[in-house]
């Protein structure tokens, strides 16, 4: 039999330190608590198996007379490195985890031999295309790993994977792709480098190895395909829809995890309706029946304690997360409440939920999870998954944007016409005036978000390719950028402010005094001139005229509108080829008489003031003074007309927001 060796890893990686004890208020510290046998360090384990095997699990000779790396039960392969000479396997790296969710029971082994793609499940469709794609069952992780060996094979190419069956797994099609073949791509790289001089490709701490891609070629190693192994899940009820009390968000999603995830990490979300057809989910708030739908409708309900078991279900029980410093701190018998008060702060890496105690620490900064009290339960956010807790609140508070009914044009998308107008001279006009695209679902909305400590601020862009004359003699041109920005509380719950731009000047309504109208509980109202296409808070207008600009026509008469979360574009990486260079200021002018709007380059700040300032335009007129001052706007800018308004900043906390200052 090829030669195995049955050591208990070669390299062990404690990737959490014991802290020194100061009182009993901090987690993992109790005198009454045992910190031992039960709180051992969270550890990873490097396992070679480059001619020569590793096993840490059964010593079953899953794939006979080759090198082999097996992980124990408890643990997962999380990384595995290549020689960066031949880029063929070299270690695997196993992560402790879960006892009770990573059995170690064997449910099969994928090996390459028929030079195909072996697949249990299919997550991410061809999440590798070009290459051989080796991939475990939903519910099931990657526990080992197989190379051919120098003595018997000769090439040392990668073989196969054992798959193991987890246990509590949902569906796990939150996975992420990483491609280590010529070099390092880790989503953990707290741990130290593991592995000096070898290409290394790992999994975040929250993920285990699902899939490993292969070369045709050569036979190497390429990327891995790692995913979250959440727990509980709500039952999903076919033909059925969830409308609770009223809405909380509705964005396109294409697997059920999309949809109902989001749901299970709010409070206030108590079920939703998710259509795999339509890719679209509907989450709502509020208690109310499950109804008939459609038959491809699928209806669910989150209960308070199903989101307690899924916030529970992502944290590492008898362990501590400590961070780099503390946060915030706050009693509390719920994992979900502690959890989620993590994901909505911008500040959080992490924290530690005691429910003996009945507390939760939150902490900032990147560090190891380490020992921790048997009641104590670590989690650590990954930057890649307060992202998505961050673009979930672009969808949720996105805007409807109204146009009058007389409306010339309308919005569109910014690369169509950058390849029309920009890029090469323009000829002609480039513009939208096809009213049935709003409801298309095909017009791009740009967005930006920006935290400002517990705030977050949005920004949301509109693209029109042309603007008619707004009083039938001036103000036309090409290319036209408008926007709003959203201001919320500090809890991330609901709207606090929304700043309204208008011919390049802006002013900001406050929702608490109730000038800001909101349809459908969360998305805020924009109300588009009929032709300089500014951004107002309301409808009205005497007729098509630039200044004042309160008096150009705005009246949505027939109804139509974008609803923009259907079509959200991020304007943080280059989504679309156009984003690149408006970054590196490439050109100036949006078409050959189009404004010099650059939105890559103009992020919501977290220090501006609640209105910008232009004779004519009188936007402190329309800017909510602070919350708590005089009702009456005439309080705040008739001594000296712009003195009082002017000089109030938008904060980045609740004060003068949604209470006095």
């Amino acid at each position: 039999m090829f030669n195995k060796f049955t050591m208990p890893g070669i390299f062990a990686l404690a990737l959490g330190s014991s802290l020194a004890a100061c009182g009993a208020e901090e987690p993992g510290l109790e005198d009454t608590e045992n910190v031992g046998q039960d709180a051992q360090e969270l550890q990873s384990f490097i396992a070679p198996f480059r001619d020569g095997s590793t096993m840490r699990g059964s010593p079953t000779d899953w794939d006979h007379n080759h090198g082999k790396a097996s992980c124990a039960p408890g643990e997962v392969v999380s990384g595995i490195s290549v020689y960066s000479g031949d880029h063929q396997g070299r270690n695997a790296l196993c992560k402790q985890g879960d006892a009770a969710k990573f059995t170690g029971t064997v449910a099969a082994t994928l090996l390459l031999d028929n030079a195909a793609d072996q697949r249990r499940a299919s997550r991410l469709g061809d999440w590798a295309p070009g290459f051989y794609k080796l991939e475990c069952g939903s519910g099931e992780y990657v526990s080992g790993v197989s190379e051919n060996a120098t003595q018997f094979q000769g090439d040392n190419k990668f073989h196969g994977v054992q798959c193991a069956q987890g246990a509590g797994f949902t569906e796990d099609t939150t996975c992420t792709v990483r491609i280590f073949d010529l070099g390092d791509d880790r989503g953990d790289s707290t741990i130290v480098d593991w592995d000096q001089y070898a290409y290394k490709g790992e999994c975040a701490i929250n993920e285990h190895v699902a899939g490993v891609s292969v070369s045709p070629a050569t036979g190497a190693p390429h990327s891995l395909l790692c995913c979250q192994s959440s727990g509980p899940a709500p039952t999903m009820l076919p033909g059925q829809t969830f409308w609770g009390t009223g809405a909380f968000t509705e964005f396109v999603a294409q697997t059920a995890t999309e949809c109902y995830t989001p749901c299970l990490e709010d409070a206030s979300c108590t079920g939703g309706t998710f259509n795999p057809h339509k890719q679209q989910c509907w989450l709502r708030t509020g208690s109310a029946a499950i109804g008939g739908g459609i038959p491809s409708d699928y209806a669910f309900t989150v209960s308070s304690s199903l989101g307690d078991a899924y916030a529970q279900s992502l944290m590492h029980a008898g362990r501590t997360f400590w961070g780099t410093g503390p946060l915030h701190e706050f009693t509390t018998t719920s994992a979900a409440a502690c959890y989620q008060a993590c994901i909505h702060n911008g500040s959080c890496t992490g924290g530690t939920f005691n429910p003996h105690k009945q507390q939760c620490w939150l902490r900032t900064g990147n560090a190891d999870v380490g020992a921790g009290l048997v009641s104590d339960s670590a989690f650590v956010i990954s930057a890649g998954r307060r992202d998505e807790a961050l673009q979930a609140l672009v969808t949720k508070f996105a805007p409807r944007l109204r146009f009058d009914g007389s409306a010339p044009n309308y919005p569109m998308s910014a690369q169509v016409f950058y390849d029309a107008a920009v890029a090469k001279p323009q000829t002609g006009r480039v513009d939208n005036t096809d009213i049935a695209s709003l409801s298309a679902g095909t017009i791009p909305t740009y967005t930006q978000a920006t935290v400002c400590g517990a705030q977050v601020r949005i920004q949301y862009w509109f693209f029109y390719g042309h603007q008619p004359s707004c009083d039938g003699v001036s103000g036309a041109h090409s290319g036209d950028w408008e926007r709003i920005m959203v201001t919320l509380r500090e809890d991330r719950s609901q709207i606090a402010a929304v700043t309204y731009w208008t011919h390049g000047y802006y002013y900001t309504r406050l929702v608490e005094r109730g000038h800001v109208p909101i349809e459908d509980s969360t998305h805020p109202v924009v109300f588009a001139g009929k032709n300089s296409h500014a951004s107002f808070y309301n409808q009205g207008g005497v007729g098509e005229v630039c200044w004042p600009a309160w008096g150009e026509w705005r009246n949505n008469s027939n109804g139509a509108h974008i609803d923009t979360w259907n079509n959200l574009v991020s304007l943080a990486a280059n989504a679309e080829p156009w984003m690149s260079h408006d970054r590196k200021g490439d050109f100036e002018y949006w078409g050959d008489d189009g404004v010099s709007t650059h939105p890559t380059q103009a992020w919501p700040s977290c220090n501006m003031p609640a209105a910008s300032w232009k004779t004519g335009l009188e936007t402190w007129e329309h800017t909510d003074c602070e919350y708590g001052d005089t009702e009456a706007l005439e309080t705040c800018w008739t001594s000296g007309w712009d003195s009082y308004t002017k000089a109030w900043t938008i904060g980045v906390t609740d004060r003068g927001l949604i209470k006095p200052n």
